[in-house]
């Protein structure tokens, strides 16, 4: 997903809304809803979710979602865990169930679908 460049002078735009599956994101508001319910996210939480979204099933490293929080050294490979834990807590309260799976050791991949438990009624 790339920009696309201004009309008028050429600079590059903000990119456009993200969708993954029920998963829709906001750069320009930094919103982020799960099939429409709005997910609660800190600013950490929602970079490190962009970057899971912009590759859905892709094994991200913790060296690569550590670049995308752009930290400047300020978080360890053990403080991606912590974030990581505390996002997918996030998305199972918007009802999203598990959609970020480990890979033991290494990874983080987001998997995009929805909630697999029966409907409610």
């Amino acid at each position: 997903m790339t920009a696309a460049p201004c009309p008028c002078c050429g600079r590059p735009t903000a990119p456009a809304r993200l969708e993954r599956g029920p998963l829709v994101m906001d750069p320009l508001t930094r919103e982020a809803t799960w099939a429409g319910a709005p997910v609660a996210l800190t600013h950490g939480q929602w970079r490190a979710l962009w970057a899971l979204a912009r590759w859905p099933g892709a094994a991200l490293s913790r060296d690569r979602l550590l670049d995308a929080l752009d930290d400047q050294g300020m978080c360890a490979d053990r403080c991606i865990d912590t974030l990581v834990k505390r996002l997918r807590a996030r998305l199972r309260a918007a009802g999203a169930g598990e959609p970020i799976r480990s890979i033991y050791g290494d990874a983080h991949t987001l998997t995009a679908q929805r909630d697999r438990r029966p409907p409610r009624g």
